[in-house]
C-alpha cells in the first residue's frame, strides 16, 4: 500500500457511504488538485470531507503515514497543512467541530482526533480502531465530537 493519501481517503469514503445509507447523514468529498486531473488547479480545500449529521456539520481531514509520524507534525507540515489548520479554526469559529483521521498504514491502525485539539497541538485520540474497520469507528466518533462545544 502506497502512502499518497488516497488509500485512507478511499477507505473513509467507503465507510461514509455505508454509514449514510443507514443513518440520517450526508457526506461530500472536496475535490483536490490531484483528483481534478493533470493540469487543472483547484484552490486549497478546507479538508477532505464534509459530513452532515443531525446537529453539527463536520469537516474531516485525512492524514496517513507509513513511518510512524504523528498527527501533529503531519497536520502542520508545509503550506497546505497550515492552510488547512486555518480553515479548521474558521470552521470552529462558525460553531462546528472538525476531525482529523490519522492512519498508520504500516500498523493498520486509525485514530480519530478532535480538530480543536489538533490546532492547539494536542494529540489525544478520541477513538482508535483498525484501518479496515472505519465504519465501526464512525458512530462512536460522531457521538463524541457532536458533544464538543466552542
Amino acid at each position: 500500500m502506497r502512502n499518497d493519501g488516497t488509500s485512507l481517503q478511499d477507505k473513509l469514503q467507503k465507510a461514509l457511504k455505508e454509514y449514510c445509507e443507514t443513518s440520517p447523514a450526508y457526506w461530500h468529498r472536496f475535490p483536490d488538485t490531484k483528483s481534478a486531473g493533470r493540469g487543472n488547479y483547484l484552490k486549497a480545500q478546507p479538508g477532505d470531507y464534509m459530513l452532515l449529521v443531525p446537529g453539527p456539520c463536520l469537516l474531516i481531514e485525512c492524514k496517513s503515514t507509513m513511518v510512524g509520524t504523528g498527527i501533529i507534525s503531519m497536520a502542520f507540515h508545509g503550506g497546505t497543512g497550515k492552510n488547512q489548520i486555518a480553515k479548521h479554526r474558521l470552521w470552529h469559529r462558525a460553531g462546528h467541530p472538525t476531525l482529523y483521521l490519522w492512519g498508520d498504514l504500516a500498523n493498520k491502525e486509525v485514530q480519530w482526533h478532535s480538530g480543536r485539539a489538533v490546532v492547539k497541538k494536542i494529540s489525544k485520540p478520541l477513538v482508535i480502531g483498525g484501518l479496515d474497520n472505519l465504519l465501526g469507528t464512525l458512530p462512536d466518533v460522531i457521538k463524541i465530537i457532536s458533544r464538543e462545544t466552542i
